[in-house]
C-alpha cells in the first residue's frame, strides 16, 4: 500500500514537472512566432539546410503549438501512452540537439523559452538531462495502457487543446504578441535603445601645467586656460580626450537611413508624435492594409506630427512613398530583421511620443 502511494506521487509530480515544461516552453515560444523564427534560423544555418530558411515562421507556429499541445495533454492525462512515447522521444532530441549546440556548433541561445528566459545551451542541455529521467518514468508507467483510449468527450478536448495550442502562435502571428516580451515594448525608449550612447559627450582635452614657483603640476581644462598665466605656469603636456564608447544597441546596426545619410537620431529625437510605417515590401502591401496606412498618414498630417515609412526594401535615392491618394511619405532603409524585432510583423506602425513607444500595431489591427 505504502509503494502504491509512493509511485501515485512520484507519478503525479513526473507528470507535472513535464507538462509545465512543455506548457511554459511552448507559450513563450507562441506568443512571438517571429522571434521564435530569428532562433529557428540559426539552427537552420547551424546545420546546413538553409532550404528551409523560407519555411522557418511557420516551424515556429508549429513547434510551438505542438509543444502546448503537448504540454497540455499531459497534464490532464490525454492519451497518456501516446503523450508520455512522444514526449520521451522529443525530449531525447531535444538534449542531443542542446548538446550538439553547446560543444559543436555555436549557438548563444537555445531559443527554448523565447524572450521570456535566455538560457545557454549548457544550461539548456543540463536542465534537459535533469528532466528526461521523468519523462522516461512516466512513459514507463502508461505503457500498458491502450493506445486510443478515449471516448467521445475525450475528443471534443482533444480538438478545443489542438485549437487553444496553436491558436496562440496564429493569433501572435496574425496581430501582435499579446505579452510583448521583447526590448521594444510599450513604454520603451526608441532613441535609447537605437544609440544608447547619444547624448554623452566625450571626456574633454586637459593640459598639465607646471607652477613656475613651486613646482607644482596641475591639470587645466580647455576653458580654464584664459585665466592661465604664462608668468606664473608652464606647459608640460596634454592628455587628449578619451571618446566615449559606443554600446551595442538592442539589435546590433539599428540604422536608419536613406541617400542622404544615417538619420536614425534625427528621427527618433523628435519632439512630439512620430508615425513609423514600417513594410517588408512595397509591392505586397494589400489593398486593405494600404487604405489603414493612408489614414496613419491623413491623421499625422492634419495633426502635423512626423510620418515615416521603414522598409528592408530595395530604395533609389530619396524615395517617396503613398498609399493609394495620400499625402506623399519618405522612405528611408532599414534592416529587415531589425525591423521585425521593432514590430513582430510583417507590415504594420509604431508610434512614438518623444522617442518613447506608446503604441505598436499590426497592418491588419491599425484602427484610425
Amino acid at each position: 500500500m505504502k509503494a502504491l502511494l509512493q509511485q501515485k506521487y512520484i507519478v503525479a509530480f513526473s507528470r507535472y514537472a513535464v507538462a509545465a515544461l512543455f506548457i511554459f516552453s511552448g507559450f513563450s515560444k507562441a506568443i512571438d512566432p517571429w522571434g521564435t523564427s530569428f532562433v529557428i534560423d540559426e539552427y537552420l544555418r547551424a546545420y546546413a539546410m538553409e532550404s528551409f530558411l523560407p519555411w522557418s515562421l511557420t516551424l515556429s507556429i508549429l513547434l510551438s503549438g505542438f509543444e502546448l499541445m503537448l504540454g497540455i495533454m499531459v497534464l490532464i492525462k490525454l492519451l497518456p501512452r501516446i503523450t508520455s512515447l512522444v514526449a520521451l522521444v522529443v525530449m531525447t532530441i531535444f538534449t542531443i540537439v542542446t548538446l550538439l549546440s553547446a560543444t559543436v556548433f555555436t549557438i548563444a541561445d537555445c531559443g527554448c523559452f523565447g524572450e521570456v528566459l535566455k538560457l545557454s545551451p549548457w544550461l539548456t542541455f543540463t536542465k534537459n538531462v535533469v528532466i528526461l529521467p521523468f519523462v522516461a518514468y512516466l512513459w514507463w508507467h502508461y505503457r500498458k495502457l491502450g493506445w486510443f483510449d478515449i471516448n467521445r468527450r475525450g475528443l471534443g478536448v482533444l480538438g478545443a487543446v489542438v485549437v487553444v495550442a496553436f491558436g496562440v502562435g496564429v493569433y501572435s502571428y496574425l496581430y501582435l504578441p499579446f505579452i510583448d516580451m521583447s526590448p521594444y515594448k510599450k513604454g520603451a525608449n526608441l532613441l535609447e535603445l537605437a544609440v544608447p550612447n547619444y547624448g554623452e559627450v566625450a571626456d574633454e582635452d586637459t593640459y598639465i601645467y607646471k607652477n613656475l614657483s613651486d613646482g607644482e603640476l596641475r591639470e587645466f581644462t580647455l576653458d580654464e586656460l584664459a585665466e592661465v598665466s604664462d608668468d606664473e605656469w608652464e606647459w608640460v603636456e596634454t592628455k587628449s580626450a578619451t571618446p566615449a564608447v559606443a554600446e551595442q544597441s538592442a539589435d546590433e546596426g539599428f540604422t536608419i537611413a536613406d541617400a542622404e545619410g544615417d538619420a536614425t537620431v534625427e528621427i527618433l529625437s523628435y519632439e512630439g508624435t512620430t508615425y513609423l510605417l514600417c513594410i517588408t515590401e512595397f509591392d505586397a502591401v494589400t489593398l486593405s492594409c494600404a487604405e489603414r496606412m493612408k489614414g496613419v498618414v491623413v491623421k499625422a498630417k492634419k495633426e502635423g506630427s512626423q510620418v515615416v515609412i521603414l522598409t528592408p526594401d530595395v530604395l533609389n535615392g530619396v524615395t517617396y512613398y503613398n498609399f493609394i491618394d495620400s499625402p506623399l511619405v519618405r522612405c528611408y532603409n532599414i534592416d529587415g530583421r531589425v525591423m521585425k524585432n521593432l514590430l513582430r510583423a510583417e507590415n504594420g506602425l509604431v508610434v512614438l511620443e518623444n522617442g518613447i513607444i506608446r503604441e505598436k500595431y499590426n497592418c491588419r489591427s491599425i484602427d484610425f
